[in-house]
This record gives C-alpha cells, structure tokens and sequence, in this order.
C-alpha cells in the first residue's frame, strides 16, 4: 500500500482519520499505521474496506496513481530553474594525443634518426 498516496486520497476528501477509519469499520490506529508504514500489508479485508471508504480501486490504492499518466512534478522543477538530473552513464576516456612538435624538438628527432 502506498502511505503517501492514502494520505493525499484522504485529505482530499476532508476526512479526517477518525472518520475514515468509521468508515472503513477499522481502528483509528490502524489507519495512522497504514499512513506511516511504508510498503504496510493490511489483510485484504481491511485493505477492500478503506478503499470502499475512498471509492477508489483496491489495485489504486496499492500501486498509486497510474503510471501512464504524466507526472506534473518533473515539469515543475525544471520551471523552477533546478537542473534536470543526467544519467548517470560513464563515458570512456579519451586517448592523449601527442603534443604538438616544436622546432626545438624537429631538430632533436632530425639529428637522432642521421645517427
């Protein structure tokens, strides 16, 4: 169950989670623990229950959102000026190149390659 997501289904609603957990026919605690506990595996009665109380789909409930919608938050940061993230792949190192040669050092290798 995604806590994060039960939260913000339920402050949309204006419920409180007291009145949710009326509602739902479960404890007061229960709820706040469902809230908390990320990745919490409610009984499948108890999960059914809170959902009916949302009228939202138990799978919504558990997996959140759907994924296929676009997500409004990426968009948001870049507006905000904060940089995109990169991922995170390595490029390979570059080959040193020889320097350059100078006169000096064509000289040098001239008398070198007559001896």
């Amino acid at each position: 169950m995604k806590p994060l997501y039960l939260r913000t289904v339920r402050e949309k609603l204006e419920l409180t989670q007291v009145t949710l957990a009326e509602l739902a026919g479960v404890q007061q605690n229960t709820i706040s623990k469902l809230e908390a506990t990320r990745g919490a595996r409610p009984a499948y009665a108890t999960h059914t229950a809170i959902a009916r109380a949302l009228n939202i789909d138990p799978d919504r409930l558990t997996f959140g959102p759907d994924p296929r919608r676009p997500r409004r938050r990426a968009k948001a940061r870049r507006r905000a000026g904060r940089p995109r993230r990169l991922t995170t792949k390595r490029r390979a190192p570059r080959a040193a190149t020889p320097p350059a040669p100078t006169p000096a050092t064509e000289a040098t290798e001239a008398t070198e390659a007559t001896v």
